[in-house]
């Protein structure tokens, strides 16, 4: 059985899921698909060219 965040992370983007333009772009490209908050400050987030990362609020607008 999947961890419910692994879950997340691996089903495809529900239609609350939300992209975001990163502060910093680099290798990951410019923009993050959110698919659910870990925390108050923390995201887990999907780009195309790295998969999943953690974002900070601070990370995108």
């Amino acid at each position: 059985m999947l961890s419910p965040l692994l879950a997340a992370a691996t089903a495809l983007p529900s239609p609350e899921a939300t992209w975001v333009t990163l502060v910093h772009p680099g290798a990951s490209g410019d923009e993050a698909l959110l698919l659910c908050q870990e925390s108050p400050q923390l995201w887990v987030a999907w780009t195309p060219d790295r998969g999943e990362v953690r974002l900070g609020r601070g990370d995108f607008i």
